[in-house]
């Protein structure tokens, strides 16, 4: 050093000249005792980062079913195989359609969507929250009046008419009606045996007389077919029924229900003998045909294919029967509503 002690020390790193060519040359090889992991950086990062394996990668990728591949260990195989994300949603609510497998080992379907409401003669109910296919109602119970109990009927024949009507997802109409007839009832059936257009409904057919049904209840009759690829007990198969009636306007689906078949010893050919009473409004009898019924085979593991064969609409008609409300006062009934998977 010249002059002062201080005279030549570096004030700015401008004043070096970088001889070795650090700056475009330097690598972490060329670094002594560089951490060999994160673990190594400091006491403070080293805690953060401990949980942290050499090799990892940003993002987890789950193995396939088989527990092969991905980059993640010890995942449940209810995971890997989508069995969770099958029965719930995004809130980890059952989604639906999800079964319950009891002692037989057949999985069925879970009722969802119960509840209780009064009602009387005449309300239209309807959903805060429409369901996503539509419902059964079934009107039950209460202090309605019975025919016993009403004098102002006298007749030949008389029923208590307790139903829901013109279901739908969103709502339904209560039917309480006490209903007489001076001629008595007459049995109408009707084939539903014709092919439709296409689409839905897949079976149609006419209503054969003008009056309706006494009681507003019609009751399909179907005696179809289900045939598996292999024989052996227990394999199952999941049919939608929708049953559609045109009141004048064109179709409407007035009932939706799944029916689980299963095969026997042999397998192969099953039949299918369904019955499902709905209640609908109808007036009289229209240009096209008034019934109609799709069947469809929900996805699943057994390969079955479905045959339709016969089906009829069963009813009681009467010649302008009396009615009278069952529920004229205070009384009511109870309306159980039930979403069948």
């Amino acid at each position: 050093f010249t002059g002062a002690s201080n005279a030549n020390y570096v004030t700015d790193t401008t004043q070096l000249t970088d001889g070795a060519s650090f700056a475009t040359s330097a690598d972490w090889g060329g670094v002594a005792n560089r951490p060999l992991s994160l673990n190594a950086l400091n006491s403070t990062d080293g805690t953060r980062l401990s949980g942290i394996e050499e090799g990892a990668t940003v993002g987890g990728i789950f193995p396939d079913s088989a527990g092969n591949g991905g980059n993640l260990t010890n995942v449940p195989a209810a995971v890997r195989d989508g069995r969770v994300e099958t029965a719930l949603n995004t809130s980890g609510n059952l989604k639906s359609g999800i079964k319950i497998v009891q002692d037989d080992g057949v999985p069925r379907s879970i009722p969802s969507g119960l509840g209780f409401i009064a009602v009387q003669d005449g309300d239209q109910v309807t959903f805060d929250t429409p369901y996503d296919a539509v419902p059964e109602v079934e009107i039950t119970g209460g202090s309605a009046l019975t025919f016993s109990t009403n004098a102002n009927l006298i007749g030949v024949e008389q029923s208590n008419d307790f139903r829901a009507i013109d279901v739908s997802k969103t709502g339904f109409t209560v039917r309480a009606k006490i209903t007489s007839t001076t001629t008595g009832t007459i049995a109408q059936s009707d084939a539903l045996n014709t092919a439709g257009a296409g689409g839905d409904p897949d079976r149609i057919g006419q209503k054969g007389v003008a009056d309706n049904s006494v009681d507003g209840s019609y009751s399909f009759e179907i005696s179809d077919s289900v045939t598996f690829p292999t024989s052996g007990f227990f394999q199952a198969v999941d049919l939608k029924l929708s049953i559609f009636i045109d009141t004048g306007s064109g179709f409407v689906v007035r009932s939706e229900t799944i029916h689980t078949i299963v095969t026997g010893a042999s397998g192969g050919l099953v039949p299918v003998d369904l019955s499902i009473s709905v209640g609908s409004s109808i007036s009289g009898q229209h240009a096209s045909e008034e019934w109609g019924y799709s069947i469809e085979v929900l996805p699943g593991p057994s390969g079955a294919t479905f045959s339709y064969e016969s089906a009829t609409v069963n009813y009681h008609s009467a010649a302008s029967p009396t009615e009278t409300s069952a529920t004229p006062d205070v009384q009511s009934l109870k309306a159980f509503v039930c979403r069948n998977q």
